[in-house]
């Protein structure tokens, strides 16, 4: 499982290490830091990649899952859209808050945990649970059944 947050992704981010004016000296928070990445990854408008954005994309797609916390809710759907448009993998995106909005949408498959911060998560979601350990039955048993189902419509009509 890979870790990613507001940290972390301020070490990766080349525009990080550009100096700050010396009025600016006040620590930047740790979304901030991170948003300037993330807006550099997803929002470029040139073709290549620094060897920086392939080493993270590397490390990223090998992961079998990536847990991104401590960011604000666009840099959450950055990140899945970051992971979805590079590996052309389905991504699935937990979350159990209205900060997790967009997110879900982003993701490939959104599931909701209804919770104490509301229904917002679960409304937005393709899957609404109510408890986070019922995410495992979620996956294989029901992903299972559709894989089957949609395997069996393919056959018929092809």
């Amino acid at each position: 499982m890979l870790v990613i947050d507001g940290l972390a992704l301020s070490y990766i981010s080349p525009l990080s290490k550009k100096k700050q004016p010396k009025e600016n000296k006040l620590k930047k928070s740790k979304c901030e830091t991170t948003k300037s990445f993330l807006a550099y990854l997803c929002c470029r408008k040139r073709k290549t990649m620094t060897n920086l954005e392939l080493k993270f994309l590397t490390v990223a797609s090998k992961a079998p899952s990536i847990c991104v916390c401590r960011c604000n809710p666009l840099q959450k759907a950055q990140v899945v859209r970051l992971i979805k448009s590079s590996s052309k993998k389905i991504t699935a995106a937990i979350g159990d808050g209205g900060n997790d909005i967009a997110m879900i949408k982003e993701a490939s498959v959104g599931v909701g945990i209804v919770g104490r911060e509301g229904k917002q998560a679960s409304l937005a979601a393709d899957y609404s649970i109510n408890q986070f350990d019922v995410i495992k039955r979620l996956f294989f048993v029901h992903g299972r059944n559709s894989y089957v189902r949609t395997s069996l419509i393919a056959h018929i009509i092809f």
